[in-house]
């Protein structure tokens, strides 16, 4: 019986002390992980509501979780569309982690998957990713990051705390309700390369 694609990937990627081994049809490669520009990170940390699918290191990860599944549990308790009664309370839980940037891991940064299509197919087959940040105008500051990517489960406290990020913010104007997520993606970044336009003109 063959096994699920996500089983595949989670033993094709296995990350330890900083370096990330992907194994397929016997042949091993191995990548550093770094740790994203201070740049990004600044660039990140002050772009409102933009941060909330990085994930927490692992030895602060326990507390922040707490905060956030016990503001989720209270705002399920409400009907779906009282988001102005529970506004407040998400975001004191979402800014808990974000008042703290050093307790974040910064080579890191976790997606969640909905719908299993082209890109759950594609890391099934190929576990690497190029992802793009683009900022707004006149700056447009711009970052690709080249990630090699860890399936994890919803077992995983990064995936909890992920969900529970997302479920905070679930039924605001600027997302589309989704609540069913069979898994999430750790992107491990190797490399980046600051995209930012230069303008040229005569």
């Amino acid at each position: 019986m063959k096994e699920p694609g996500s089983t595949q990937l989670m033993r094709h990627v296995i990350v330890t002390d900083g370096v990330a081994r992907w194994t397929r049809n016997g042949t091993a490669r191995e990548f550093e992980i770094k740790e994203l520009p201070e740049k990004f990170i600044h660039w990140q940390l002050d772009y409102k509501n933009s941060i909330y699918k990085t994930i927490d290191k692992d030895e602060y990860m326990d507390r922040y979780l707490a905060v956030v599944e016990s503001a989720v549990e209270e705002i399920l308790k409400l009907p779906p569309h009282a988001v102005d009664e529970t506004r407040k309370l998400r975001l004191s839980a979402a800014r808990e982690l974000y008042a703290h940037p050093e307790h974040i891991d910064w080579r890191r940064v976790c997606l969640l998957e909905i719908f299993e299509g082209t890109t759950y197919l594609n890391l099934t087959q190929n576990p690497f990713a190029s992802v793009l940040w683009t900022g707004n105008s006149p700056v447009f500051v711009s970052y690709q990051v080249d990630c090699i990517v860890e399936v994890i489960t919803s077992d995983d406290p990064r995936y909890r705390f992920s969900w529970a990020m997302r479920r905070l913010f679930e039924y605001e104007p600027f997302h589309i309700v989704q609540t069913m997520f069979p898994f999430a993606y750790t992107f491990w970044v190797y490399d980046w390369k600051e995209k930012t336009p230069v303008r040229r003109y005569k």
